[in-house]
């Protein structure tokens, strides 16, 4: 997101290395980032209220989470590492999703590494709102005594386990269809910018589906 400043001091620091860029949806990245922030309590206005006041917490200095729109502005992130770095490897999180083991050996070709046979996925740090008072509490980020309890749990019980009772105690949020269509009016020259980057059709990025 700050590639102005971040892309230059990359290369100053480490040259012309290979570089590995994922893309997302910018429409869902921003919903996701929106229902991370839902979940923790930080965010208290509907999705749409959200959107319309970004203007004003970035005037007003919030941190990037906030800025659900500006950061899915792929095309002038990726120009300033276009213009510094040559060897660059584009993923899809879709593809991601779909057949990690391919896109992981993809990325071991890209940077002449072994390729491996099979790969084990788990989901980290799932969204959502929580379905009863203690997940609530344990997931407020605004209460100093729910930030204590959440870091001593850390110490006794393990992440997976812990990571496995996080994805039972939320219920995924959806997008609203009226969200969804402004962000693909919104976003549809960023849409079209990568599908002639990645020579990829991305319709599919723009069409609001209710699951």
């Amino acid at each position: 997101y700050y590639s102005d400043r971040v892309a230059k001091k990359i290369y100053n620091e480490m040259g012309a290395i290979p570089l590995i860029i994922i893309i997302r949806n910018p429409i869902l990245r921003a919903f996701s980032a929106y229902s991370y922030l839902k979940r923790d309590n930080r965010e208290k206005y509907s999705f749409k209220e959200a959107l319309d006041l970004e203007s004003k917490r970035i005037s007003m200095n919030y941190d990037f989470i906030w800025h659900y729109k500006s950061v899915g502005n792929y095309s002038s992130q990726i120009k300033y590492f276009s213009e510094l770095f040559s060897n660059i490897h584009f993923i899809l999180f879709d593809d991601l999703v779909a057949n990690p083991l391919k896109v992981c050996n993809d990325v071991f070709k890209f940077l002449n590494l072994e390729t491996l046979n099979q790969i084990k996925t788990t989901i980290h740090n799932p969204s959502g709102t929580p379905k009863n008072l203690l997940a609530r509490f344990i997931l407020n980020r605004r209460s100093s005594i729910s930030t204590f309890t959440r870091e001593m749990i850390k110490f006794i019980i393990p992440r997976k386990i812990l990571e496995n009772l996080a994805s039972r105690s939320l219920e995924r949020n959806l997008i609203d269809k009226e969200s969804f269509e402004y962000l693909a009016e919104y976003y549809i020259d960023e849409i079209s910018y990568l599908e002639k980057l990645l020579n990829r059709d991305l319709s599919t990025w723009k069409q609001w589906k209710h699951k």
